[in-house]
């Protein structure tokens, strides 16, 4: 699903170029229709991984995808912006001030059935997964995401995930948006609305979908990091990009 931003263009009405992952996609459609066609190209050959586990898991994964790109020893976190060793780990007992734990962008309490880490599916892909502060991340909880400026922080009843990574979080949104668009019945039936995780408007965009990440997503270029991760998981992990 190569260069996923591109469905935010089109769905917004945007102009885009056509990456060659998308081959077989009939651009000419538009809305629910080029949505459909999407998930069904996405949905195939898309493994994820355990969540923890003795063999490869997410924490080996976010290693690797979330790599500081000026520091091959350290992983970048979300939000806060901070270099910190890739091994310092909570899963490997680690509690000290420059550790990392994971956080699940799309709040695992807001989609519906709540994503859930004991057996690989939604609530283990890796795409929603970014390495985090675990005080940041406990801070952020499960709240909403909502407009503001600057720095990260909690604003308006809502989680502002700054300036440097709103368009990171808005490709998130929309790659779980596709991915996940069941009736909420079962594990498989997930579905991830971009209204239960965001605050803004739906009256201009189809099936949930918010201008808050529309906005997000135009305002913020992705970043070398989001094309790292990209080129892992697409090559190594779940056999799938998202941008």
């Amino acid at each position: 699903m190569k260069y996923i931003y591109i469905l935010f263009l089109l769905l917004s009405s945007l102009s885009y170029s056509q990456q060659p992952y998308y081959d077989g996609i009939d651009f000419n459609q538009i809305g629910l229709d080029l949505k459909t066609a999407l998930a069904n190209k996405i949905s195939s050959n898309n493994t994820p991984l355990p969540y923890s586990s003795s063999s490869y898991d997410t924490w080996d994964a976010l290693k690797e995808t979330d790599k500081d790109p000026d520091n091959s020893s350290n992983v970048l976190l979300i939000y806060n912006s901070s270099s910190v060793p890739k091994d310092n780990t909570l899963g490997d007992g680690n509690t000290g001030p420059e550790d990392w734990n994971r956080e699940h962008v799309f709040a695992r309490a807001l989609a519906g059935p709540s994503l859930e880490t004991n057996v690989p599916g939604p609530g283990t892909d890796i795409h929603n997964l970014r390495a985090s502060n675990p005080a940041v991340n406990s801070d952020r909880g499960s709240l909403k995401f909502a407009d503001g400026n600057g720095t990260y922080g909690a604003v308006s009843g809502g989680w502002y995930p700054g300036d440097d990574w709103k368009g990171d979080v808005a490709r998130i949104i929309m790659y779980m948006y596709v991915r996940y668009d069941g009736d909420g019945t079962s594990v498989e039936e997930t579905y991830c609305w971009p209204s239960n995780v965001g605050i803004g408007s739906n009256t201009s965009t189809p099936d949930d979908m918010i201008d808050l990440f529309l906005q997000w997503n135009a305002d913020d270029e992705v970043s070398a990091i989001e094309m790292q991760r990209n080129t892992v998981s697409e090559n190594r992990v779940q056999k799938i990009s998202i941008i």
